[in-house]
């Protein structure tokens, strides 16, 4: 389960933050994981070095990660789990892409358009890392989704602004697991799922 930082999308950015605290060059999170981070576990670690030993599973952004890069290196890994993770980063495109572009407002983390560049124009960009375009690539790798609806639930506490942004949150990670979920039974690859109904995006129903 690698860190991605604190806004890193499990992405070789398309360019730096606007406000400049990424730097340049733009981060490269998915050459640190994949050809610098696995091979450092493997040389340093008594590990299984090869694709029948190898899971990797994340949480919200982790999902994704996990997804995008099991998608994108199938002879990587033999396993891959997201809980609530935002595995279908064009739901809705064109208009979910740009609510995803602009999701800074809630998470604090940099526009979408330095991840993967214009959603429209550098469309291509985001369907390279995007796991439920990418279904088709996972066969053959077993595969658990997990996902609330965003209706409260037992583990959630109160009503504030923060209760109402976990809400939102994780109802637009459900549609997305539903999307993913759909693409993956359209290409006949098994998979479990798990849409356990009401939860939010909370740390009780995350790490639960």
């Amino acid at each position: 389960m690698p860190d991605g930082g604190h806004f890193g999308f499990y992405t070789n950015w398309y360019g730096s933050d606007v406000d400049g605290l990424t730097g340049n060059p733009p981060p490269a999170w998915e050459t640190y994981h994949i050809a610098e981070l696995i091979p450092f576990i493997d040389s340093h670690y008594p590990t299984v070095a090869e694709r029948s030993g190898r899971a990797i599973a994340g949480l919200s952004m982790g999902g994704f990660g996990a997804m995008s890069y099991a998608a994108k290196h199938p002879e990587l890994f033999v396993a891959a789990g997201s809980f609530s993770g935002a595995v279908d980063i064009e739901y809705g495109y064109p208009i979910a892409s740009e609510v995803l572009t602009l999701s800074s407002v809630v998470t604090g983390g940099p526009p979408s358009r330095c991840i993967w560049g214009d959603p429209n124009r550098q469309r291509a960009l985001w369907r390279a890392a995007d796991p439920t375009y990418l279904a088709g690539n996972l066969q053959g790798v077993s595969l658990y989704l997990a996902s609330g609806d965003g209706r409260p639930g037992p583990l959630d506490i109160g009503n504030s602004l923060a209760t109402y942004q976990a809400e939102g949150v994780e109802g637009f990670v459900w549609r997305m697991n539903r999307a993913m979920d759909a693409a993956l039974n359209a290409d006949g690859i098994p998979h479990t799922d798990e849409f356990y109904g009401s939860g939010t995006h909370t740390w009780p129903l995350l790490a639960a």
